[in-house]
């Protein structure tokens, strides 16, 4: 298991490199999570600041009031962890939307340094944008589903919290997976999104070992800026290898 969590880090790691060794194509990276972290960053300050502490005292309201301290901290940490998953992934459905022309050619530089990207089947262009809306909106709801019974697992006593973020890290990573292997596996003519929902059947934990770092370096405000391309890069690295395809320089 360990290998393979290392395994997809290390598709993080090289999209890393790739990126940062075409300074202007990282750069142009940068422009559309820069103004989507932005309005990200401002919703969940206001949610922790106004929106927080009357959500966790309803919560814990029935622990008896020896504990309830300590259950209103773990039952905060949830509740912030959630807040994070749902603006990661909203903020990665925003920013691929808004800068698709840019990812698309980094994908397809990428591709095209492991030895060439596969010519991808005809699709109108409204018909595109159309897909490209209705699966992030499908994403991002099915996150705030998710985040419910998330949350209700946090308030099982005693390891209620710590389970309960140790899930929605892991729906979060598997949702930011989903979101970025997009543009290779519709190069492919894999357009569902079963088929991304999918993609990591049998190796999941390498899946995993990409996406719970780029979820958590997400939730960081200028990481996430700079992260951006580089977590492009890298998850066309991803998709290659969870297709059987090479990963190494042409």
């Amino acid at each position: 298991m360990i290998s393979e969590l290392t395994h997809g880090l290390g598709h993080l790691g090289r999209g890393i490199g790739f990126i940062f060794a075409r300074p202007r194509l990282a750069l142009l990276g940068m422009v559309p999570p820069l103004v989507v972290s932005a309005l990200m960053v401002g919703l969940l300050i206001s949610f922790g600041l106004f929106g927080l502490e009357p959500l966790t005292a309803a919560a814990t309201g029935w622990v008896p009031e020896s504990w309830r301290t300590a259950a209103q901290v773990v039952m905060g940490i949830l509740v912030m962890v959630i807040a994070i998953g749902l603006a990661a992934v909203t903020f990665s459905s925003i920013t691929l939307l808004v800068g698709t022309p840019i990812y698309e050619k980094i994908s397809e530089a990428v591709e095209q340094a492991c030895g060439g990207a596969p010519l991808a089947p005809e699709e109108r262009l409204a018909a595109s944008i159309v897909r490209s809306i209705g699966q992030s909106l499908t994403v991002i709801a099915l996150s705030l589903l998710l985040a419910i019974p998330v949350f209700l697992v946090g308030l099982v006593p005693v390891v209620g919290g710590i389970i309960g973020v140790i899930a929605g890290v892991v729906v979060g990573g598997t949702l930011i997976v989903v979101e970025l292997i997009g543009s290779p596996y519709d190069r492919r003519g894999r357009r569902r999104l079963g088929d991304k929902f999918g993609a990591a059947k049998g190796r999941r934990m390498v899946a995993l070992g990409f996406g719970i770092p780029v979820f958590w370096l997400f939730s960081l405000p200028l990481v996430s800026v700079v992260l951006f391309p580089a977590a492009t890069a890298g998850a066309t690295l991803l998709a290659r290898d969870l297709l059987g395809e090479s990963t190494d320089p042409a």
